[in-house]
């Protein structure tokens, strides 16, 4: 891909420009480690091991669903402009602070004032209660990622908004938590008032249909595709059920010492997440994969699946035209509306991201015609190096410092407690591609 000269001089001017700024990530490389540890970290053990208070916050959603929502703070700490987090597919909040303690996103935004909230979406290990049904209930996992999108973060911003005084916030969505943002800003007008502004990491909106992949990432598709399929027939409704043995096996890759063991599980993720670049710490990657892996109901991972062989971000496909005119009055699927988002973005995105590949990306920002987008293009970073890169602080964390210090005026004022009238909040210019 061609990379045009003026958008690097530009990058290049503001990364200058950022290491002077209110967040400069650590000169020692060691900082950019995560402790190497034979215990699974939770997110309460992270936050509070960090020096943080830990607040669990349990919000329930429109159609039922109990979800948990994690809040950083000090004691006696007055808190600024909220920022929610929300995961990718099969991932939980753990991530937000697989870096350790000065290089962690969540981390980072806590100290600079932010009020970080971090979201467990329905069907993650934290939020698969229902107010009606049991978990031996299959209606409690009737849902696609649709839902998220319209009943969850809604719920999650409204909570927020409450708990705060707020009347809007800043959100990060890493891959899926970026797809069903837009849901929910195609589906839900009402919720564009209520964000300031959106980081997208890798989002997974659209995705390169999957018969243009490689021959063999296209196999390695139609037989997960099988394998979902055939959960399904058996009335198995949740995807990585057993999540404490998956966890387990991901979690040795980083303590047997066998090194054709360690170059399999870098395999593995080469083949799914996108190739290994060197980025991540080899040895601890199984410890930060192992904290954030999580179930998901299996319609979640079929309307993924219909999203590839379509290569259009759509709907979920009921499998008959008479189910698809009774949910939408169409024989077919409709694709969601991305001219419906209309929120300031800063979309960051890796060359070599197997799940989000950039031509993807790329789409996806182009049919965001409504929103201002800067985006930037992040060589040799795969679909995780957004969580655990060791590059991770100065190309992806600095730039996203910046766009929320420009969004909310927050660098401008001697205390960063303090909110901006909406008349305030900048715009960002119009979509423009520079690379890191």
């Amino acid at each position: 891909m061609a990379i045009r000269p003026l958008a690097m001089l530009v990058f290049a001017l503001a990364v200058v420009e950022s290491q002077t700024g209110r967040y400069v990530p650590p000169a020692d490389p060691r900082a950019y480690d995560f402790p190497f540890t034979d215990h699974i970290p939770t997110t309460k053990e992270l936050i509070e091991n960090a020096g943080f208070r830990y607040d669990l916050h349990k919000v329930v959603t429109e159609d039922g669903h109990i979800l948990s929502l994690h809040r950083l703070g000090r004691p006696g700490e007055r808190r600024g402009i909220p920022v929610l987090f929300v995961n990718g597919f099969c991932f939980q909040s753990e991530g937000w602070m697989g870096l350790g303690r000065n290089t962690s996103i969540a981390f980072i935004l806590s100290d600079l004032g932010y009020d970080v909230w971090l979201g467990d979406q329905r069907g993650t290990g934290r939020s698969i209660g229902h107010v009606k049904y049991s978990l031996d209930d299959y209606r409690t996992y009737q849902y696609s990622f649709h839902e998220m999108g319209i009943y969850d973060l809604p719920a999650f911003i409204d909570h927020i908004l409450e708990a705060t005084g707020h009347e809007r916030l800043l959100y990060v969505g890493l891959s899926l938590g970026s797809g069903v943002f837009a849901v929910m800003e195609a589906e839900r007008p009402a919720y564009r008032d209520k964000v300031i502004a959106a980081v997208f990491l890798g989002p997974a909106i659209h995705l390169t249909k999957w018969i243009k992949t490689s021959f063999f990432y296209y196999n390695i598709l139609r037989v997960v595709d099988a394998m979902i399929e055939a959960q399904i027939q058996r009335k198995l409704w949740v995807l990585f059920a057993n999540r404490p043995l998956i966890s387990t096996a991901v979690h040795s890759c980083s303590f047997v010492p066998l090194n054709i063991y360690l170059s399999s599980c870098l395999t593995i993720v080469g083949l799914t997440l996108g190739p290994y670049t060197g980025n991540m710490n080899a040895t601890s990657a199984g410890v930060q994969l192992a904290s954030v892996i999580t179930s998901t109901s299996v319609y979640v991972a079929k309307h993924l699946f219909q999203v590839l062989k379509k290569g259009e971000f759509t709907k979920y496909d009921y499998g008959s035209e008479e189910k698809n005119m009774m949910a939408y009055g169409t024989p077919t699927a409709p694709n969601y509306d991305l001219s419906q988002v209309t929120t300031p973005l800063l979309v960051m995105y890796g060359s070599v991201d197997n799940m989000a590949s950039f031509n993807a990306v790329e789409r996806s920002i182009a049919d965001m015609v409504s929103s201002s987008v800067d985006s930037q293009l992040l060589p040799d970073f795969n679909h995780v190096d957004y969580l655990f890169g060791r590059q991770a602080p100065k190309r992806v964390y600095v730039p996203v410092v910046d766009f929320f210090d420009r969004m909310t005026g927050q660098g401008d004022f001697e205390s960063n407690l303090i909110i901006p009238s909406k008349s305030k909040f900048k715009k960002v210019g119009k979509k423009g591609r520079s690379s890191a």
